[in-house]
């Protein structure tokens, strides 16, 4: 199984009418060998959901050239905080 991600990536979903971040938790192969990607994405309310995705629905997030101190305006001030506290 080959893949651009690993487990603790940050990503953020870029296709479809929304976008949104979260961290890569696992990674697996279904039957026909077709790569699926978990991620965790934090609700602004507490607590956070899993939502499984193909490769082709996100990107890797590179915290200190897109989100910078202020965020690149696309982000909530909750994306923001949590790019901050789970820089590596």
């Amino acid at each position: 199984m080959t893949t651009v991600f690993k487990v603790g990536d940050q990503v953020r979903k870029v296709t479809g009418e929304y976008h949104i971040s979260g961290e890569v938790r696992s990674i697996f192969a279904k039957a026909d060998g077709v790569v699926r990607l978990v991620v965790e994405h934090r609700a602004e309310g507490g607590g956070s959901f899993l939502h499984i995705y193909s490769e082709a629905n996100l990107a890797l997030i590179d915290i200190d050239k897109d989100i910078g101190i202020e965020g690149s305006g696309g982000e909530s001030p909750f994306e923001i905080m949590f790019y901050k506290m789970h820089r590596k």
